[in-house]
């Protein structure tokens, strides 16, 4: 079962990196927190090109290094998932949660980070949705999911249940 974690957790990360979620982004980190007896909390964003989506999911995936052992970041490619990696390593740089030669720097993925409590982020690509598999993460970031297939998103629900963890679907609605 997943470890709760009170939104003020969070906020103690967010303000040492310099993130200052907006009230929507608070909203969101707030329902990832959500323990529910039941499976895993989903939570769908949906905006606009460049509307801070990649910034809530790399920012989450970050705050939650204490309790998460495992997250994933799934994209159709490895490259859908960059900027929320970034984001995820630039901030756990910054807060001195991981150091030089635990996180992953090359210009294509996958991509993987490690922090100091030896807690991981990892980018997964989901163009053969059954490699989603073998682990079962505590929260995974759901990158462009317009991009994705019915089936991605159904193995990445399946790997959350066991631990009752979190996904976060982000993306931007076309059409």
């Amino acid at each position: 079962m997943r470890l709760a974690l009170p939104y003020e957790g969070l906020e103690v990360w967010f303000e040492r990196v310099g993130y200052e979620p907006g009230e929507e982004q608070g909203e969101i980190h707030r329902a990832a927190l959500e323990v529910k007896e039941s499976g895993p909390t989903t939570i769908i964003v949906g905006g606009g090109i460049q509307g801070g989506k990649s910034t809530v999911g790399g920012n989450h995936a970050f705050a939650r290094w204490m309790v998460d052992p495992l997250i994933w970041m799934v994209g159709d490619r490895h490259e859908d998932c960059k900027r929320e990696y970034e984001i995820c390593r630039d901030a756990a740089i910054e807060a001195k949660v991981t150091e030089k030669g635990m996180y992953s720097t090359a210009a294509e993925g996958p991509w993987e980070l490690r922090y100091v409590n030896g807690h991981r982020v990892k980018t997964l690509d989901s163009q053969d949705p059954t490699k989603l598999a073998r682990e079962a993460p505590d929260g995974i970031v759901f990158c462009e999911p317009g991009r994705q297939s019915a089936e991605a998103f159904n193995n990445a629900w399946d790997r959350v249940v066991p631990r009752g963890g979190w996904l976060l679907v982000a993306g931007t609605f076309r059409g």
